[in-house]
């Protein structure tokens, strides 16, 4: 098992089958939202930008990590959005993710169940 960790997320992979989990913080730790910056626009046009929050900017730092490590969040295609998995016994949210590139192409159903073990195992800690 490998982990990620960025300020506020901890992704838990499995390179040999592709399966792996990202734990979203928990609502009780994300900071307030910060007030909308007035910005000048090409043109001498004012705007306002758009208020990010510390855990979004997190994540897109973590999404954009595990991209360039071949990993991305799966999709509920029913709902839209991500996928999420059972949450962690600490209620924190849990995303599924998925290598683009395993070692192993096509795990057997032992393999996918030892590794799922492996990462709920890890996700147990956080």
């Amino acid at each position: 098992m490998i982990e990620v960790e960025t300020a506020a997320h901890v992704a838990v992979l499995d390179p040999m089958t592709g399966y792996g989990s990202l734990v979203m913080p928990s609502g009780a730790d994300v900071p307030a939202v910060s007030e909308p910056e007035p910005v000048v626009l090409a043109g001498g046009l004012q705007g306002v930008a758009p208020a990010l929050s510390l855990h979004d900017a997190d994540l897109s730092a973590m999404l954009t990590r595990l991209d360039g490590m071949g990993w991305e969040p799966l999709e509920d295609e029913q709902h839209g959005g991500f996928q999420h998995d059972e949450p962690t016994a600490s209620g924190k949210a849990v995303v599924g993710l998925f290598g683009r590139e395993p070692i192993t192409t096509r795990p057997s159903l032992h393999d996918l169940a030892v590794s799922n073990e492996g990462v709920r195992r890890a996700l147990a800690l956080l």
